[in-house]
């Protein structure tokens, strides 16, 4: 069955994966949050997946922060706490998903 869809449905490029996740993955953001998560949304259209690397994140941060600590401080919330959890790799915070 696997194998019947793989290769009956031609493969999504990432401008289109970037254009679906658009919408519902920024609607509700504003301001700096909302500015990031666009900016990372171009990084993946131009570069690929390995723009959405750890490293890659935090490098983006310190960019458009000044550090991943400011970034926290000038997100956060919610936001914050997801950004930081997925840099620090811990593993204890698990966002809740409706």
């Amino acid at each position: 069955m696997l194998s019947y869809i793989l290769f009956t449905n031609p493969p999504k490029t990432r401008q289109e994966r970037a254009d679906k996740a658009r919408p519902a993955g920024v609607a509700n953001a504003e301001g700096d949050l909302k500015d990031l998560l666009l900016a990372i949304l171009r990084a993946y259209e131009a570069r690929g997946e390995s723009e959405l690397a750890t490293k890659k994140l935090g490098t983006l941060l310190a960019a458009r922060f000044g550090s991943v600590n400011e970034s926290r401080t000038k997100l956060g919330g919610l936001a914050a706490r997801i950004i930081w959890a997925m840099l620090t790799k811990n593993e204890s915070y698990k966002p809740m998903v409706a």
